[in-house]
């Protein structure tokens, strides 16, 4: 499981979120090196939720508690505030912002997105500690998994629809006079969508590994390539030729299965650099959101008019290299890994 990890790591962090700050999202999902990536590993976010869910076993309630805020909540409410702190630092002297504003601002993304936006990939650390807890909470009030399974697809399904269907603008009420904008927090739909892979994690656990299991699974994976759907989990959307909710959620899970087979049947060893940086994973994900905003916001700025999009990302995958590496040792080698390993 480190191997698969680390390879969906470094497929987030090179394919997914450095493309998008070095050239713009819309551009970086035109280029080819990183749209073949993104259809081989488009589960990749679905997978994290699955790992969790295959790993539950059932403890104390509290015992699940004290765990998931040392590994998870710990670390998420930590780099949160560093995230927050850069943000506000960089934007001091913003006309446009009042004190009030300044402060409020990562606040107000923190409601709404789980994260301010110079951290925003901590959104997951917050999500997987409330699918656990609740899935916990759960399973202690005797709730059967597939009941667990069932409803959260029907919700996480539901809120989809009230996103992008039924509210595709935000809400509008009256306060003292004033308009007052409330939005949908993207947590609604992914903490349900996270319930869903955290539950099949567990009923598929050894059910996945069947010979005939990963035949059907290879097959609509196969397909997929051909009819896309994919999904957004942080945003609970679907995107694709054929941008259909279920049809996303099965790819998902057939990747999932194939890429979890292929590294138990076939490659069932260590692969040095990959095996490593999944399981120290937790350092790069906290880490390179920030140092991306950082080095973007602070030093690059504009990208969009920029013409040197190809040689941005290469500078940009260097630096923020050699800042993981620095990371890696200073969470591995010194107290600090507290923050981290809990």
């Amino acid at each position: 499981m480190d191997t698969i990890c680390g390879i969906l790591i470094i497929h987030m962090i090179y394919t997914c979120h450095l493309p998008s700050f070095a050239a713009g999202l819309d551009t970086a999902r035109q280029w080819p090196i990183f749209i073949i990536p993104g259809l081989v590993l488009g589960f990749f976010m679905s997978w994290f939720f699955f790992k969790s869910g295959m790993f539950y076993k059932e403890k104390p309630f509290r015992e699940v508690l004290r765990s998931s805020a040392k590994r998870l909540l710990v670390p998420y409410i930590v780099f949160t505030i560093i995230g927050a702190i850069c943000e506000i630092l960089f934007r001091i002297g913003d006309p446009s912002l009042s004190t009030f504003g300044l402060i409020t601002r990562p606040l107000y993304e923190t409601l709404y997105d789980e994260s301010p936006s110079w951290s925003l990939a901590n959104w997951f650390l917050l999500s997987l500690f409330i699918v656990r807890i609740a899935f916990a909470a759960l399973k202690k009030m005797k709730v059967n998994t597939i009941v667990i399974f069932t409803v959260s697809l029907l919700l996480a399904y539901a809120v989809n629809k009230l996103y992008y269907v039924i509210q595709p603008a935000p809400y509008v009420i009256m306060i003292g006079g004033k308009h007052l904008l409330l939005y949908i927090p993207y947590y609604w739909g992914n903490i349900f969508y996270g319930l869903v892979f955290y539950s099949l994690g567990l009923l598929l656990k050894d059910l996945q590994f069947n010979k005939y299991a990963f035949v059907i699974a290879a097959a609509l994976y196969i397909i997929h390539f051909f009819y896309k759907s994919g999904i957004d989990v942080r945003a609970d959307d679907v995107h694709g030729m054929f941008p259909a909710y279920p049809l996303a959620v099965v790819y998902s899970i057939a990747g999932i299965i194939v890429f979890n087979n292929i590294f138990k049947r076939f490659i069932n060893k260590k692969i040095p650099l990959l095996t490593y940086v999944g399981k120290n994973s937790m350092i790069y994900y906290v880490t390179h959101y920030i140092t991306l905003s950082v080095m973007f916001n602070v030093f690059v700025g504009d990208v969009s008019k920029r013409t040197d999009k190809p040689l941005l990302y290469i500078e940009g995958a260097i630096i923020l290299t050699i800042a993981l590496f620095i990371y890696d040792r200073i969470f591995t080698k010194t107290k600090a890994k507290r923050i981290i390993q809990g």
